[in-house]
């Protein structure tokens, strides 16, 4: 466990004991040794088992987020990552600085549910709408696929792939945007 955690337990533990205290004596119980010592065994109890359910809960998370971290290329760099779903499935949507990938939820990093599209491959970029009225979404073509996902902050994204495909084309010379005509 981290040194905050064990703080957080320690904090948690003193403070069942005070309030432990208080409790037995706003029952009417005296305020002697016994109570004392059972108001320490009671916050010894709290932080214990805070302590275990810490534990068993950050490792729940690091399992998960090993889960979903991605297998970058060599000299690949994440420029940005948020949760995201393609084809009603929840998982996260990464930007590198030579590919999109989007991994689901809980899956391995190989899993075939993976979905990843070149930074060259992509022709065109347009924004989706809910309803006709919300941005939510950002749709990619490449030569004869579209790639939808629903995304927070999708006109955020979507100038922030453009920069990263004007960045990748202009290692190669060729300045056309394909976002650049259908940004609002």
């Amino acid at each position: 466990m981290s040194n905050q955690t064990i703080l957080l337990v320690l904090t948690l533990g003193c403070f069942s004991i005070i309030l432990s205290g208080l409790i037995i004596i706003i029952l009417g119980f005296e305020l002697n040794v016994h109570t004392i010592y059972f108001s320490i065994l009671i916050g010894a109890i709290v932080s214990i088992l805070t302590g275990l359910f810490l534990k068993l809960r950050f490792q729940r998370i690091n399992n998960q987020l090993k889960l979903s971290q991605l297998n970058l290329h060599e000299g690949e760099d994440i420029i940005i990552d948020g949760k995201a779903s393609h084809n009603k499935v929840i998982g996260r949507l990464f930007l590198t600085d030579q590919r999109i990938v989007f991994l689901p939820k809980g899956q391995s990093k190989n899993n075939y549910l993976q979905s990843e599209i070149s930074l060259d491959k992509i022709t065109r970029i347009d924004k989706s709408k809910t309803a006709g009225l919300i941005h939510n979404g950002i749709v990619l073509y490449d030569s004869n696929t579209r790639h939808t996902f629903s995304i927070d902050f999708a006109d955020d994204w979507c100038r922030i792939i453009d920069w990263q495909l004007l960045l990748t084309k202009s290692r190669e010379k060729d300045f056309n945007s394909p976002l650049i005509n259908s940004i609002d």
